[in-house]
C-alpha cells in the first residue's frame, strides 16, 4: 500500500507509520510433493510507499517509518536457492527548510509550556558516500508580512544543551542562530547582493551575543562573522534569554537589551543609499546543526514610551528623567511685609510748632510692626526648589531579599557570569555571594515625538517605571508598573492629564502586598494629591487604588517608610501660616481744652467741664441785680404824661432838680440799669448756660474710639440734671434769697472733660491678627494597617531640607526614620496650626467704653434703661482711661 502525508506548514512524527509488506503464508499440511518448490508455503509481500510533503518535517525520538517487506513462512526461503521475504518499499519526503521545526509543548519562556523548536539537519554525502552536515545560506523559516517600519522587535531564545549538540559543531565559527529583520525578498546571486536587499538588523546567538545591520548574511562566512559585533561574551545552553530591539526610524538607530538590560545603544543602520527603508520579513536562521527554541516573537509598535534605566558611566549616573518639581511659589507665600505706619492727628499735632518741619520730629521713623513674616529659607521663582530632572535617589530603592521574591524573578536576574542567565541571587562581582536585589521606581514622561513604529497616543503619555539591580552597575528594565492613563482624580473628578512624582514602594507583611505611594498632580500643579497603588509582586503590575488628600492637606513632597516592627509612616512637607492674635488696640483719649467757635480756648468752660465749679452752675447768682435790672444794658426813658413822647436819658444825666425825669410832667421807665464798663451792659451772670450754642458746639474728638455728645446733653443726662436750669424758681421768686444752691457734680455728667493723662493704647479690642508667620513643616502620619490611608495619628514639626532636597533623599540615611526620631506619636492630631494668643483679652465694652451715647443722645444717661438695667451708664473719659 501507500501512505501520503502533506501539510502546508510542518509535519512532526512522534509515533509509528507502517507500510510493511505482509508475511508469507505457511502450508497447513505439506504433502511433500516434489512438484511444489516451496513445499507449499507462500512468499511475503513487498513494503509499500510513504511520501511526506511539508515546509519542515521532523522525526521525533520515538518515531518509526516502516516500509520494509514482509517475512516469509518458515521453510520457504532456502539459502542460495530461494528468498521468500518481501522486498523493501520506499520512503520519500520533501521539505523546503530541511529543519526540525515544531511547537515544543515541553517548555517555554517565562514559565510557559510551549515554544518554537528549530534544528537544522541538512546533510549531503561525500564522494565516498559518507553523510556529512552541510551549511546552507539562510537556513531556517521566514515569516513574511506587509512592508512596515516596526519600532520594536522582541523574542526569547534558548540554545538547547546536552545531547542536542555536537561539541565539534559548537566550536565552529557561526554556530548558533540568528534573528533577522529583513527587507524585500532576495536570492543568493551576485546581483541581489549588490541590490541593497540586506538584513536590516540582525542578532546572532551562538558562542556570544552579537549584532549587525545592513548586511547580506551567509552563516559561517568569515565576512558575515566580521560584520557582527559582540555585545555580550557568554551564552549558556538551556537558558532562556530575552532580546529586545528598539528601532528609531527617524534617526536610523537601534538599541538592544538583553534580559531587559540595555547593552547596545544608539547603533546606526544607515548606510547611505543602501539603507533599508522598511521591514517585510522575519527570519530565524541556524547553522552547524544548532538546536534552538524561540518564543514570544513580537514585531510591531513600540509601546514602552521610551523608558530606560540608569546608565552607569565612569563620570556618574546618566538618566533621562522628567523634571521634578516641588511646591509652587504661590504655595510658599509672599515676602515679609510690615504694617503701614499710621499718624494720628490731634490738637497737639495741629499746634503751630508742629506745622513747620514737624516740630523737628521725623515722622514715620524706623520700621513699622511686622504684618507678615515669611520664614521659608529656600525659595526660587519656581517655588521651593528649582525644577530639575529627577535623579537616582537611594531613598527610592526597595530592597528585596533572595527569600522574598518568586523563582521567575530569580531566573531572570544578574549572575556571576555577567548579568545574564545564571543564579538570580549571585552578585555581579562573580564571587558567588548571594546578593539582595534592589528595585528602583521612578516617574516617566513620554516626550518622544510622533514617528514610525512608536506609540504616542493619548494612553501612552507616561507612567511609573521600575528598574532592578544587585550591584548598582547593571540595571534591568522591569517596565512600566502603572500607566498614567489608569490614574483618576477621586476627589475633584478632574479629567487630567495627570502626572506622578516620587513613587515609593514598601511591602506589607500582613496583606502580602507591595504598596506604592506617589504624589499625583495635573500639569498645572494645582491638585497636589497623594495616590496609592498595590501589587502582589514587586515587579508589578500595580493596580491604582485611590487618590486623596492625606490628612486633608495638599502634598507635593512626600515619601513613606517603615519601622522595624512593620509600622508604616507617611512623611510629607507642607506650608502653614500661623496667626498671632492680639486684641485690637483702643486709643485712649487725649485731654484738650474746650474751644470757642473761633478756635480760642474757653478757659471758664474748660475749668467748669473739667473740675465743676458750683458758682458757674447757679442760674440765680445775680437775682438781686435782675430784680433791679442791673443785669441789662442801661436804658432809662422819660415819658411825657400829656402827649406820651419819650426821651432816653443817658447814663449819669440829671435835671436841675437832680432827677432823671421832670416832675410832675414826666414819668420814668427803667428797662435796664447796667452800669459796668464803658458799654454799660450791666452785671453779667457767671452761669454757663448749656443751651447756649457757643457752650455746646465743641465736643472731644481726639481719638477714633471717642463718641461724644454735646455738653448740653451731658449736663442734663443725670437724675438731677434733668431738672430745669432755674431749679423751678422764678427769677422774681421772693424765696431766692433763702434758697439752697446745691450742685450737680454727683448726679450728672456735667464734668465730661475732666483733665486726665493719656496712657498707651489699651489692647482690649476685638481679637485681631496682628502678624502672620509662614513656614515649612514636616508631618509624620501613621498609616493604617493596610498602608492605604493615613490613620489620623500624626506629629508635625517645623523644618526644611537644605540644597533643594526632597524627603525621599532622607530615607537613604535612615530608612526607618530612627536617625531623625521621626514617628507619629500616638495622638490624633492635625497639621492645622492653631492661632497664638497672649494674656491680653478683649474687653466686653471695648467698642463702647468711650461712647457717651450709642444711638440717640442720652441713651446712656443715669435715668436711661440702659444704665439702670444693663449698666451702660454715662461716660466721663477720665474714669474710663485705664493703665
Amino acid at each position: 500500500g501507500a501512505l501520503l502525508l502533506s501539510a502546508g506548514g510542518i509535519i512532526k512524527l512522534d509515533g509509528r507509520i507502517s507500510v510493511r509488506g505482509g508475511d508469507g503464508g505457511a502450508a497447513h499440511n505439506p504433502t511433500g510433493r516434489s512438484d511444489i518448490a516451496t513445499n507449499g508455503h507462500g512468499g511475503a509481500g513487498s513494503g509499500g510507499r510513504v511520501a511526506m510533503y511539508a515546509q519542515a518535517i521532523t522525526h521525533g525520538p520515538t518515531s518509526v517509518v516502516d516500509y520494509s517487506g514482509g517475512s516469509s513462512a518458515a521453510g520457504c526461503s532456502v539459502s542460495g536457492v530461494r528468498n521468500c521475504s518481501g522486498a523493501m518499499g520506499s520512503y520519500y519526503y520533501e521539505e523546503k527548510l530541511s529543519h526540525d521545526l515544531y511547537v515544543d509543548h515541553t517548555t517555554g519562556a517565562e514559565g510557559t509550556d510551549s515554544s518554537l523548536y528549530l534544528r537544522e539537519h541538512e546533510s549531503t554525502k561525500s564522494r565516498s558516500g559518507v553523510p556529512k552536515r552541510t551549511p546552507f545560506v539562510q537556513n531556517g523559516p521566514e515569516f513574511v508580512f506587509a512592508s512596515s517600519k516596526p519600532g520594536r522587535a522582541t523574542f526569547y531564545v534558548q540554545l538547547c544543551g546536552g545531547a542536542a549538540h555536537n561539541e565539534a559543531e559548537v566550536d565552529k565559527d557561526g554556530w548558533g542562530t540568528t534573528f533577522e529583520l529583513r527587507d524585500a525578498a532576495w536570492t543568493t546571486n551576485t546581483t541581489s547582493k549588490d541590490s541593497g536587499n540586506r538584513v536590516v538588523i540582525g542578532v546572532h546567538v551562538g558562542k556570544t551575543f552579537s549584532h549587525g545591520a545592513n548586511y547580506y548574511s551567509m552563516p559561517g562566512d568569515t565576512t558575515y562573522d566580521k560584520k557582527l559585533v559582540t555585545f555580550h561574551p557568554h551564552v549558556k545552553q538551556d537558558v532562556w534569554y530575552k532580546v529586545d530591539i528598539k528601532i528609531n526610524w527617524s534617526t536610523m538607530q537601534y538599541n538592544i537589551a538583553l534580559d531587559d538590560v540595555l547593552l547596545v545603544r544608539d547603533q546606526s543602520f544607515f548606510f547611505g543609499s543602501d539603507t533599508a527603508t522598511s521591514v517585510q520579513r522575519v527570519g530565524l536562521a541556524t547553522y552547524h546543526a544548532a538546536a534552538v527554541r524561540y518564543d514570544e516573537i513580537y514585531v510591531g509598535v513600540d509601546a514602552s514610551m521610551g523608558f530606560v534605566c540608569p546608565n552607569i558611566l565612569t563620570s556618574g549616573v546618566s538618566m533621562n528623567r522628567p523634571q521634578q518639581t516641588g511646591w509652587k511659589a504661590s504655595d510658599i507665600g509672599g515676602y515679609s511685609t510690615m504694617h503701614k505706619m499710621q499718624r494720628h492727628e490731634s490738637h497737639l499735632s495741629r499746634r503751630a510748632i508742629y506745622n513747620y518741619d514737624n516740630g523737628g520730629i521725623t515722622p514715620f521713623d524706623g520700621d513699622g510692626h511686622a504684618k507678615f513674616t515669611n520664614d521659608v529659607k529656600f525659595r526660587f521663582s519656581t517655588g521651593d526648589r528649582r525644577n530639575t530632572n529627577g535623579i537616582l535617589s537611594a531613598g527610592a530603592l526597595v530592597r528585596v531579599t533572595q527569600d522574598g521574591v518568586s523563582n521567575d524573578i530569580k531566573d531572570r536576574a544578574a549572575s556571576k557570569d555577567g548579568p545574564f542567565g545564571g543564579n538570580a541571587w549571585e552578585s555581579g562581582s562573580g564571587n558567588g555571594v548571594k546578593a539582595d536585589r534592589y528595585y528602583w521606581f521612578g516617574e516617566h514622561t513620554n516626550v518622544e515625538s510622533a514617528r514610525d513604529g512608536f506609540d504616542t497616543s493619548e494612553d501612552m503619555q507616561g507612567g511609573i517605571g521600575a528598574c532592578s539591580t544587585d550591584d548598582f552597575v547593571t540595571w534591568k528594565n522591569e517596565g512600566i508598573m502603572l500607566h498614567y492613563t489608569n490614574i483618576t482624580d477621586m476627589v475633584n473628578g478632574t479629567k487630567g492629564p495627570f502626572v506622578i512624582e516620587r513613587p515609593k514602594v514598601i511591602y506589607n507583611n500582613e496583606t502580602k502586598k507591595y504598596v506604592m505611594w506617589m504624589t499625583l498632580d495635573d500639569t498645572s500643579k494645582s491638585l497636589g494629591m497623594a495616590g496609592v497603588a498595590v501589587s502582589s509582586y514587586i515587579d508589578g503590575p500595580y493596580d491604582f487604588i485611590r487618590s486623596f488628600y492625606p490628612d486633608g492637606n495638599e502634598t507635593h513632597d512626600q515619601t513613606v517608610y517603615q519601622s522595624a516592627n512593620g509600622t508604616a509612616y507617611l512623611a510629607r512637607t507642607y506650608y502653614s501660616t500661623v496667626d498671632y492674635i492680639l486684641p485690637a488696640p483702643v486709643m485712649q483719649p487725649l485731654w484738650e481744652s474746650v474751644k470757642n467757635p473761633d478756635g480760642t480756648n474757653n478757659y471758664g468752660l474748660s475749668y467748669h467741664r473739667a473740675v465743676y465749679e458750683p458758682e458757674y452752675d447757679d442760674y440765680h447768682d445775680i437775682y438781686l441785680q435782675r430784680w433791679r435790672t442791673e443785669d441789662k444794658p442801661w436804658e432809662v426813658k422819660c415819658v411825657n404824661k400829656l402827649d406820651g413822647t419819650e426821651r432816653v436819658v443817658p447814663f449819669g444825666t440829671t435835671n436841675f432838680d437832680g432827677e432823671v425825669c421832670h416832675d410832675p410832667t414826666e414819668y420814668k421807665i427803667v428797662n435796664g440799669q447796667g452800669q459796668q464798663g464803658e458799654d454799660l451792659l450791666g452785671v453779667q451772670t457767671r452761669f454757663l448756660d448749656p443751651n447756649n450754642a457757643n457752650n455746646s458746639w465743641w465736643m472731644p474728638s481726639s481719638v477714633p474710639s471717642v463718641k461724644a455728645q454735646p455738653w448740653s446733653k451731658n449736663y442734663r443726662d443725670g437724675t438731677c440734671g434733668i431738672r430745669k436750669l432755674d431749679n423751678d424758681m422764678h427769677s422774681l421768686d421772693p424765696d431766692l434769697d433763702t434758697r439752697e444752691i446745691g450742685g450737680r457734680e454727683t448726679c450728672s455728667n456735667i464734668v465730661d472733660n475732666a483733665v486726665h493723662p493719656t496712657p498707651p493704647d489699651k489692647l482690649i479690642g476685638v481679637d485681631t491678627i496682628v502678624e502672620q508667620r509662614r513656614a515649612k513643616f514636616v508631618a509624620i502620619s501613621k498609616l493604617t494597617e493596610d498602608y492605604l490611608d493615613t490613620s489620623g495619628i500624626l506629629k508635625s514639626f517645623e523644618g526644611e531640607m537644605e540644597d533643594e532636597q526632597d524627603l525621599i533623599s532622607l530615607m537613604a540615611m535612615g530608612s526607618d526614620g530612627k536617625n531623625f526620631g521621626w514617628d507619629s506619636g500616638w495622638d490624633l492630631a492635625s497639621t492645622y496650626k492653631p492661632q497664638k494668643f497672649t494674656e491680653f483679652t478683649m474687653a466686653d465694652d471695648w467698642d463702647t467704653r468711650f461712647h457717651q451715647y450709642e444711638v440717640n443722645y442720652n441713651d446712656r444717661a443715669f435715668y436711661s434703661l440702659a444704665c439702670r438695667l444693663d449698666g451702660s451708664c454715662p461716660v466721663d473719659f477720665k474714669s474710663q482711661v485705664t493703665y
